[in-house]
C-alpha cells in the first residue's frame, strides 16, 4: 500500500518480503518518505541519506548537547552534522543553565542555510531543545498520552516537586517521590551549603540534576483532562535505565506526527534495500529505513564491491529493537537506528586520540563525489564491547554481526581524501577518488576529529599531506621543540621568511632569527638567498605560539636549534640552570635575553662590567647564560611576573652546580647592621663623581663602590652556600663627621675630599662600618642586583656602636625608643621649611624641627640627640627630635650592657610605666633604653577596679617591679637580647583547674572560636573561650548578648562583628595594645552587654595549655561546673541562633547541644530572608521535634520547630476541619498567572484563589496585586475531600458584614519582644 508500482515475482529478489507484509495497512510508503526505487537493478530501492537538503525547519532529530555556553549550546546531530541553538531572548536562564554536556534529546530544526564567511561558504544548522519548538504537536490540539515523552522546563522548585512549563499553555507538577534513581537540587546562587560538606559529593553522584531554568524529558503519568485543558499534568521522571529499556507501543502514537526522536520501537522488516533496511512498526502504522551506517554491526567487504553479508542477517531478523532517530511529519521521513550506544542511550565508544595515524584502514562504502567509511585496524577493546546487548539484544547473534560490533570506523571526506581536491569540478579526479576508495582498498589515515556522538564516528583525512604533516593543529606545536626539513613557502619585506607545516600551519622566522650572529654585509644577503629560497627545507625551533591568533615564531639559529640547554618555562627555572638564548633588547639596564615560551631575563650592566663584554652583544645575537636568581611577583591585580636575573656562561661560573637549593639562594644574607669593619677589608672598584641638585641649590654627593669579603659581614659564614664578596657603596658624606663648609659647597670640593680616601683598585685605610642594608638574598648579592650595602666612615658612629655601654643609641627600624633617650645620627639635610632631618641605621629617620634649634645644624654632620616625641605605631617610628641635651633623664633600673641581659620566665625585673594602651588592655614600661616590656590589665591586680581603670593606678614615670611571663628574642650578634617581654605584678598565679573561678577581661578584638562566644584574657597571657550559652543561667538569657550584628547595617548583617585580629602579642612582634580597630563593625554601642575592655568573673569548665573553655554563669561560679540536662523529646527549650542559610538555620541549645530548623519550620508566615529574620545571637524558643545524633563536631544534634503553632499549644487546624463557608485568616504563600495560594494561619492546609476570585474587578495579573507573604482573608468556596484540594475566594463582597477586629491580624512572631509562657524572655 501506498506504492503506486506494482513488480512481478521475478521482477524483485525481494518479492517474498514484501509479499509477507502485504496485509499490513499503511498510509506510508514502504521505507517512509526520502525512499525511492530506481528504474534500472529491478527495482531495487535506495534509502536517501540526510543530506542538508533534507534538512528542512520542522525536522526533528535525537542529539546530544556537545558544548555548553552562557548564549550558546553545540549538539551533534545525525549524519556528522553539528546544529548550535541560541540563548532564547525571551528566556532569562542562560544555556548552561538550561543543559549540561552529553545530553541526549530530541531537537527540532529551525533554520538551515549556506552562509558566506572569510573562509567560503559555510552550512549552518539552528536547532532548538525548547519546549514550545519540540512539543509543537501537542499545541495544536493533539493531547499527549498517557506514559507519553513530553519536553518541559523547570520553572519553579517547591517543597515538595517543582513545576514544568511545557510549552502549549499547559503547566506539569513533578513530585520528588515520582524520580527514578538520585537527583540533587540546585541552588539558585550556585554554591553548596558549607554546612553540608557532603553536597558536592551528592552532586556528582546525581543521576538528574534539578533547578529553575532546566531541560529535561519527563513521562506523562496523568494527561490533561479534555474537558478541562487547564489542569496540571502529574509528570515522573525516569533513570537512565527505564528510559533505554522503555518500548513505545502503538496507542501512545495517534498519529505520525505523535512520533519523537528518541523512542524506541519494536520493527518489522519490510524490505532490504540497497543501502539499509525498510522497516514498519506499531503494527504497521509506520514506516521508516534503518540507514547501513545504523545497522549496529559493519561487515568487512571481501571484494571491490560493498559487503553484502548484513543482507543474510536482515532478511532472517523478523523484529528489530530500534529507536527512532529523525522524523518528518510533512516529508514523511522516519530513520530508526540499531547502534549499541543509542539503544542504551549511552556515550559512544572511546574514539581514537586526535592525530593517532592508521597504516591499514579498510575501506567499506564509498559514496561518490563525498567521502569513504573506513574500518580501523583496531577494533574496539573487550571492556567497551562487553557493555553491548546489556538491556536489548542484537538483532543477530552470528558471529559476523557480533564481531562487526566491534569494528571502529572513521569517515574520510572527499576534501580530505585528495591533495588537489577541486570542489568536485573535475569529474575525472571525481572518478578516480571512487576507484582509489574502492571498498576491500586499505589506506593510511589521520584521526582528524572525534566530535561526533551520535553515530560515534571519527573524521580522518588520507590525504598525504595531511597524513604526513610536521604538526596536525596550532595545539601541537610547542615551544622548544624541533621540526625537521620544513619547506620555506615565502618571504616577507621586514627580511623574515615564512615555513608550511602542512594543514595551512604556517611559522614566522623574523629576519633576526636566521643567523647565529646578527650581520648587514652583501655577503649575508647572498647566503640568505641560497639557504633560505622558496621550496628549502630547514630546521627550525619554535620559539612561542598564540594558538588563538595562529601565531606561531620560529628561529633558524644553527646554535638555538641544536642546543641542549632550553628554558620553556618559569616555574622550572633553577639557580645556576644554563640556558641558551638571543638578546632581545640592549638598554643602560643591561642585556635583555629570550628564551623560549616567552622566559625572559636580564644580564646587569654591572655583570658585563665584570666580563668585560660591555658592548659586545647586540640584538639577535645567540648568548649562552647562567641563571642567578628567579623570582615571582604578584601586583594588586594579581597578576604574575617574574625577575630573573642572569650571567654569561664563562670558565668563572661554569663551576656553579646547575641544580642548587633555592630555597637557600632565595634566602636573605644575614648582614649585621652597625657591624664594624677593620682596616684594609673593601677594595674600591670604581668611584662615581658627585652632581648639582635640580635648580642648582645643594650638592649630590657620589659615592666610591666597593668590595668586602662576606666573612667579615656576617656572624656564621658558610662558604657552600654564601658568595665570597660582597659589593658596597659609601656616600662622600660618609667620610668625616664635620664638613668644613666649603667641601659642601660644589661637587668637585666634595669629591676632592672623598679621592683622599679611595684609589681605584686600592684598599680603604679605615674602619668602616655597615649604615644600610637592604636585606638581599644570596642569590642577588652573588649577581650585584637590588640596592647596594651601604657602609660608613663617620669616627663617632663606628665608636658609638662599638662601645659596650647604651647610654648613647644608635636606632634602627624595631627598636624600641622612648622619649628622654639620646640617639647619634648624621644631618641628611636642611629644609627651611621645616627644620634638619637626621638619619640613623637601615633608613630610620628623625626630624629636628625649626622649633628645637634644627636649622642650628649643619648638614652632614654626627650629632647627638634627644628624643622629644615618638609614634610607633607606624613602621619605621616617627621620631621628632630635640638638640637641647640639657635636662635629666627618667630614672631607670641599670642594667650594664644590654646584650648580657638575660632573663628567664619568672625572673623578678623592674621597670619605668612609660605609656599606657590605648584601650586601657595594659601598660608598657621601660626595662633598660632599649627593652620594653608589657603589663596586661588582668595581670596588673587582682582588684576589679583598677583592672578597669588602669591610669587611675598607674601613671607614666612610676616604677614597677613584675615577673617575666614571656620573652622574645632578637637575631645576629642581638641574639640574646630581648625584644621585648610580658609581665605580671604578682609572682602567684591563679588556678585554673577546672572549677577554678579568676577574672578576665572582655577582648572584642580576638577571633572567637566558634562564634556566637566570646574571648577573654585570662591572667598569665592565657586566653578563654565562653560559649554564648554560658553567658548566663538560662533564665537570664537576653537577646542579642554580644550585640546585634544587623544594627545599623540597614538590614544586612555585619560581616565577622566578633572576628576582630589578634592583640595579644603571641604571635607577632608588634604592640598587642596597639591593634588597628575597624571602625565601621567594631563600635562599642554593637558589643551587647559584654563590651570591649570589660572586666568578668568567669569558672574554668575545660582546661588546656594556654587557652580554656570559662563560664560566666552565676550558678557555675557558685556551685561549679555541671553539665546542663539534654532535652528530650517534645520540650519547648530556649536557644540562641547560630547561623542561617537559604534552607534553614542552626541553633545553640547549649555547650554541647546544636539544632536545625527546617526552613519552613522557621515562622508561620513567609519570610523574605531569613538571613537577616534570624541573625547570629537572636534568642528564639522552640520545640524539639526529633534527635538527638551525633553532629560533625561531636556534639548531640536535635531537630526543632520554631513556628508558633508548634511551640504553642493551641489546636491546629486540619483538612477535615475546614468546611465550606468559613473564613480564615492566612498568608500569601505562592504567586501564579493563574491565581494565588493561600496557607491558613495555624495549620499546614492551603488551597488556590483563582485569579477571578481575587478581587470584584478584573485582574490582569495576580502579581501586581498580591505579594508573597500577604497577610489576607479567604473565605473557602470548594472543597474537594478525595483530592484533598480547597478552592478560596477574597473577593471584599464575602467580607462586607464582618466586623473589623476578626480582619485584624495575630502579631508578627518577628517583634522585637514578645512573652514566652508568661516569662519575660525576650524574642526578636
Amino acid at each position: 500500500p501506498g506504492n503506486n508500482k506494482r513488480h512481478k515475482r521475478d521482477q524483485s529478489p525481494h518479492h517474498a518480503v514484501d509479499q509477507q507484509n502485504q496485509q499490513r495497512s499503511s498510509l506510508l510508503p514502504i521505507g517512509g518518505g526520502g525512499v525511492i526505487t530506481t528504474r534500472k537493478n529491478r527495482g531495487e530501492r535506495i534509502i536517501e541519506s540526510l543530506g542538508f537538503s533534507k534538512l528542512r525547519p520542522g525536522l526533528q532529530l535525537l542529539s546530544v548537547v556537545r558544548e555548553v555556553h552562557e548564549d550558546l549550546a553545540v549538539f551533534s546531530l545525525p549524519n556528522h552534522w553539528t546544529g548550535f541553538m541560541l540563548r532564547p531572548t525571551s528566556s532569562s536562564w542562560a544555556c548552561d543553565e538550561m543543559l549540561q554536556v552529553g545530553q541526549m534529546m530530541c531537537v527540532t530544526v529551525v533554520k538551515a542555510a549556506q552562509e558566506a564567511t572569510k573562509t567560503g561558504p559555510r552550512r549552518r544548522i539552528q536547532v532548538s531543545c525548547m519546549p514550545g519548538k519540540v512539543n509543537s504537536t501537542f499545541a495544536n490540539g493533539e493531547q499527549p498520552k498517557q506514559n507519553a515523552v513530553i519536553r518541559g522546563q523547570i520553572k519553579t522548585v517547591e517543597d515538595h516537586g517543582v513545576l514544568i512549563d511545557v510549552g502549549f499553555s499547559q503547566v506539569g507538577f513533578l513530585s520528588f517521590d515520582d524520580i527514578e534513581g538520585k537527583y540533587y537540587l540546585l541552588e539558585d546562587n550556585g554554591d553548596d551549603d558549607k554546612d553540608e560538606p557532603n553536597l558536592n559529593n551528592e552532586k556528582e553522584t546525581a543521576e538528574h540534576l534539578l533547578g529553575e531554568g532546566r531541560v529535561l524529558d519527563f513521562l506523562v503519568k496523568t494527561p490533561p483532562s479534555a474537558r478541562n485543558k487547564n489542569t496540571i499534568m502529574k509528570l515522573g521522571l525516569q533513570s537512565q535505565t527505564s528510559r533505554a529499556s522503555q518500548i513505545t507501543l502503538a496507542d501512545q502514537l495517534p498519529s505520525v506526527h505523535a512520533l519523537r526522536p528518541g523512542i524506541m520501537v519494536h520493527a518489522n522488516v519490510e524490505a532490504l534495500a540497497k543501502n539499509g533496511v525498510c522497516v514498519a512498526f506499531s503494527n504497521g502504522a509506520y514506516r521508516g529505513a534503518i540507514e547501513g551506517q545504523h545497522l549496529g554491526s559493519f561487515f568487512l567487504p571481501k571484494t571491490r564491491e560493498e559487503s553484502t553479508a548484513w543482507r543474510e542477517v536482515f532478511d532472517k531478523a523478523g523484529v528489530v529493537t530500534s529507536r527512532v532517530i529523525a522524523v518528518d511529519a510533512t516529508t514523511k521521513i522516519v530513520r530508526l537506528s540499531l547502534i549499541d550506544h543509542l539503544l542504551h542511550l549511552t556515550p559512544p565508544p572511546k574514539q581514537p586520540d586526535i592525530g593517532t595515524v592508521f597504516a591499514k584502514a579498510t575501506v567499506l562504502r564509498c559514496d561518490p563525489g563525498i567521502g569513504a567509511l573506513l574500518a580501523l585496524p583496531e577494533p574496539l577493546p573487550s571492556s567497551e564491547a562487553s557493555k553491548m546487548g546489556s538491556i536489548h539484544a542484537p538483532p543477530s547473534k552470528s558471529d559476523e554481526y557480533v564481531d562487526g560490533q566491534r569494528v571502529q570506523v572513521a569517515y574520510v571526506h572527499v576534501s580530505k581524501a585528495v591533495d588537489d581536491y577541486d570542489g568536485g569540478k573535475d569529474k575525472v579526479k571525481e572518478a578516480a577518488f571512487a576507484k582509489d576508495f574502492a571498498p576491500s582498498t586499505k589506506h593510511k589515515i589521520r584521526i582528524l576529529a572525534t566530535s561526533n556522538l551520535i553515530e560515534g564516528f571519527s573524521s580522518a583525512a588520507a590525504a598525504p599531506s595531511i597524513v604526513g604533516a610536521h604538526v596536525f593543529q596550532y595545539d601541537d606545536l610547542l615551544p622548544g621543540n624541533v621540526y625537521k626539513q620544513v619547506p620555506i613557502c615565502g618571504h616577507l619585506d621586514s627580511g623574515g621568511v615564512r615555513v608550511d607545516f602542512g594543514l595551512g600551519i604556517r611559522g614566522l622566522i623574523p629576519s633576526q632569527q636566521l643567523f647565529d650572529q646578527s650581520s648587514n654585509s652583501d655577503y649575508r644577503s647572498r647566503i640568505q638567498k641560497v639557504k633560505y629560497a622558496i621550496n628549502s627545507k630547514i630546521d627550525v625551533r619554535v620559539i612561542k605560539v598564540d594558538v588563538e591568533a595562529r601565531k606561531c615564531i620560529l628561529t633558524a639559529k644553527k646554535t638555538l636549534v641544536s642546543t641542549k640547554h632550553m628554558l620553556k618555562s618559569f616555574e622550572d627555572l633553577k639557580v645556576g640552570q644554563l640556558g641558551t638564548g638571543f638578546v632581545s633588547k640592549v638598554s643602560d639596564r643591561g642585556l635583555h635575553v629570550a628564551f623560549f615560551n616567552g622566559v625572559y631575563g636580564l644580564i646587569p650592566t654591572r655583570n658585563l662590567r665584570k666580563n668585560a663584554v660591555e658592548g659586545t652583544y647586540g640584538v639577535g645575537d645567540v648568548i649562552q647564560c647562567r641563571i642567578l636568581n628567579a623570582k615571582c611577583f604578584k601586583n594588586k591585580r594579581k597578576e604574575t611576573s617574574w625577575d630573573v636575573t642572569l650571567a654569561i656562561a664563562t670558565d668563572e661560573n661554569d663551576d656553579i652546580p646547575d641544580d642548587v637549593d633555592m630555597e637557600k639562594e632565595n634566602s636573605v644574607l644575614p648582614l649585621q647592621t652597625a657591624r664594624v669593619l677593620p682596616k684594609h677589608c673593601a677594595r674600591v672598584v670604581q668611584i662615581k663623581s658627585s652632581r648639582e641638585r635640580a635648580g642648582g641649590v645643594g650638592v649630590i654627593p657620589g659615592c666610591a663602590i666597593l668590595e668586602f669579603p662576606t666573612k667579615m659581614g656576617v656572624e656564621n659564614y658558610d662558604k657552600s652556600n654564601m658568595p665570597s664578596t660582597i659589593e658596597c657603596k659609601i656616600h662622600f658624606d660618609q667620610i668625616l663627621d664635620r664638613y668644613e663648609a666649603e667641601s659642601c659647597d660644589t661637587p668637585s670640593a666634595l669629591d676632592a675630599v672623598a679621592h683622599e680616601y679611595f684609589k681605584l683598585g686600592e684598599l680603604v685605610d679605615a674602619e668602616s662600618m655597615i649604615l644600610f642594608d637592604p636585606k638581599k638574598t644570596v642569590t642577588e648579592h652573588r649577581n650585584g642586583t637590588g640596592k647596594f650595602v651601604t657602609l660608613s666612615l663617620r669616627p663617632q658612629l663606628i665608636q658609638t656602636c662599638q662601645k659596650e655601654t647604651k647610654d648613647i643609641l644608635v636606632p634602627k627600624p624595631g627598636d624600641h625608643l622612648f622619649v628622654g633617650a639620646v640617639v647619634q645620627g648624621f644631618v641628611s639635610h636642611l629644609d627651611p621649611r621645616h627644620g634638619a632631618f637626621v638619619s640613623f641605621l637601615d633608613g630610620l629617620t628623625g626630624l629636628v624641627p625649626k622649633a628645637h634649634d634644627g636649622l642650628s645644624l649643619r648638614t652632614f654632620d654626627t650629632v647627638k640627640l634627644r628624643i622629644a616625641q615618638v609614634d610607633p605605631t607606624v613602621a619605621p617610628p616617627k621620631l621628632i627630635l630635640t638638640a637641647q641635651m640639657k635636662g635629666k633623664l627618667p630614672s631607670r633600673r641599670s642594667t650594664g650592657a644590654d646584650k648580657e641581659v638575660k632573663f628567664g620566665k619568672g625572673d623578678k625585673v623592674s621597670g619605668v610605666v612609660s605609656r599606657m594602651a590605648k584601650d586601657g588592655s595594659g601598660f608598657w614600661v621601660d626595662i633598660t633604653p632599649s627593652l620594653p616590656g608589657f603589663v596586661s590589665a588582668v595581670d596588673a591586680s587582682k582588684d576589679i577596679k583598677v583592672m578597669e581603670d588602669l591610669k587611675a593606678e598607674f601613671r607614666v614615670g612610676q616604677q614597677v617591679t613584675g615577673y617575666v611571663l614571656d620573652k622574645r628574642k632578637g637575631a645576629g650578634r642581638e641574639s640574646d637580647r630581648c625584644h621585648f617581654v610580658t609581665l605580671a605584678l604578682s609572682k602567684k598565679l591563679p588556678s585554673f583547674k577546672v572549677g577554678s573561678v579568676v577574672y578576665a577581661r572582655v577582648n572584642r578584638r580576638r577571633n572567637s572560636a566558634h562564634p556566637p562566644s566570646l574571648i577573654l584574657d585570662l591572667p598569665g597571657k592565657k586566653s578563654g573561650r565562653c560559649c554564648i550559652t554560658e553567658l548566663a543561667d538560662r533564665d537570664d538569657w537576653t537577646n542579642f548578648p554580644l550585640g546585634n550584628p544587623m544594627k545599623g547595617k540597614g538590614g544586612k548583617p555585619e560581616k565577622n562583628v566578633d572576628r576582630l585580629v589578634s592583640g595579644d602579642g603571641d604571635d607577632s612582634e608588634a604592640d598587642p595594645s596597639d591593634q588597628q580597630e575597624d571602625h565601621d563593625v567594631r563600635k562599642e554601642s554593637n558589643f551587647g552587654l559584654f563590651p570591649h575592655g570589660k572586666v568578668v568573673k568567669c569558672c574554668i569548665l575545660k582546661s588546656g595549655k594556654d587557652s580554656f573553655e570559662v563560664s560566666c554563669r552565676k550558678s557555675r561560679i557558685n556551685g561549679g561546673a555541671t553539665a546542663d540536662e539534654p532535652p528530650s523529646l517534645g520540650d519547648k527549650v530556649p536557644a540562641y541562633v547560630d547561623n542561617t542559610n537559604s534552607k534553614g538555620c542552626f541553633l545553640r541549645i547549649s555547650r554541647h547541644s546544636e539544632a536545625r530548623v527546617m526552613i519552613k519550620e522557621l515562622t508561620d508566615g513567609f519570610v523574605p530572608d531569613p538571613v537577616v529574620a534570624f541573625p547570629p545571637g537572636r534568642l528564639v524558643l522552640g520545640r524539639i521535634k526529633g534527635g538527638p545524633k551525633a553532629s560533625g563536631s561531636g556534639k548531640e544534634l536535635f531537630d526543632v520547630d520554631l513556628r508558633e503553632s508548634s511551640v504553642s499549644d493551641k489546636k491546629r487546624l486540619t483538612f477535615d476541619d475546614i468546611q465550606v463557608g468559613d473564613k480564615y485568616m492566612g498568608s500569601v504563600s505562592r504567586i501564579e498567572d493563574y491565581g494565588a495560594f493561600v496557607r491558613i494561619d495555624r495549620s499546614d492546609v492551603a488551597g488556590l484563589v483563582h485569579k477571578s476570585e481575587c478581587s470584584e474587578n478584573y485582574i490582569a495579573e495576580v502579581s501586581s496585586v498580591y505579594d508573597p507573604g500577604d497577610l489576607v482573608k479567604v473565605l473557602v468556596i470548594r472543597k474537594d475531600v478525595e483530592k484533598k484540594q480547597l478552592a478560596f475566594s477574597m473577593k471584599a463582597s464575602h467580607f462586607a458584614d464582618d466586623s473589623t477586629d476578626e480582619s485584624e491580624s495575630e502579631p508578627d512572631e518577628s517583634g522585637d519582644e514578645m512573652e514566652v509562657d508568661g516569662d519575660d524572655t525576650e524574642k526578636v
